[in-house]
C-alpha cells in the first residue's frame, strides 16, 4: 500500500511534467462546451479519484474521448450517441432539479444516474463511456491517454513489446 505522502509527491512530481501529447490522437482542449463539461463530470463520477487511483484528468481520459471523436475511423452513430447521451443527461438533471448535471453536488448527480441507468439508452451509454475511459486507463501513452503511463503504475501492469512509436501506421487506417 502506497503511503500518502509518497502519493502526493509523485502527484506532485507528475504535475510538473508537461501535460502536451505528443499523440496526434487525443485533443487538447479546453472543457468549456456542455457535451464535454457533461461527460468530464461523469468521467470523476465514474471514476473517483483516491489516494491510491489516478484521475481521469491524469489519464487524459477527455482529451482521448476528443481523439475518439475526431477518429474518422470511429462510426458516425457511436460519436452521435455519446453527444445524445451527454445531451439527454442534462435534460433528466434539468428535470430532477433545474440545474444542467455539472452543476449539482455529488448526491444530486448520483440520484440522475440511478434514474438513468434505469432506461436502456442510459445503461447503454454510461458503458460506452466506461469503455472509452477504460481504453484511456489502460493505452500506450503514444495515444495521448493514460498520461506518463499512470494507469499502468496503479494496476502494476507491465506493457508489452514493441511499443507503437506513433498512434497508426503510415496509411492510418491500420493501428498498431
Amino acid at each position: 500500500m502506497i503511503e500518502r505522502r509518497t502519493f502526493l509527491l509523485a502527484g506532485a512530481a507528475l504535475a510538473l511534467l508537461p501535460q502536451k501529447s505528443e499523440a496526434a490522437y487525443a485533443v487538447n482542449f479546453t472543457v468549456l462546451e456542455s457535451p464535454y463539461q457533461t461527460i468530464g463530470m461523469l468521467h470523476r463520477d465514474l471514476f473517483e479519484f483516491s489516494a491510491s487511483a489516478p484521475s481521469p484528468v491524469m489519464l487524459n481520459a477527455l482529451g482521448y474521448l476528443g481523439g475518439v471523436m475526431n477518429d474518422p475511423r470511429i462510426e458516425q452513430s457511436e460519436k452521435q450517441f455519446i453527444l445524445n447521451g451527454a445531451a439527454w443527461l442534462n435534460e433528466q438533471s434539468e428535470t430532477d432539479f433545474k440545474k444542467a448535471y455539472y452543476h449539482l453536488t455529488s448526491a444530486q448527480r448520483n440520484r440522475v444516474l440511478e434514474t438513468v441507468i434505469q432506461e436502456t439508452w442510459g445503461d447503454n451509454w454510461i458503458w460506452t463511456i466506461y469503455s472509452y475511459l477504460f481504453e484511456a486507463l489502460l493505452c500506450d501513452p503514444v495515444y495521448g491517454a493514460n498520461t506518463h503511463a499512470v494507469g499502468w503504475y496503479w494496476l502494476h501492469l507491465e506493457p508489452g513489446y514493441p511499443r507503437p512509436k506513433s498512434p497508426f501506421t503510415e496509411d492510418k487506417n491500420e493501428a498498431i
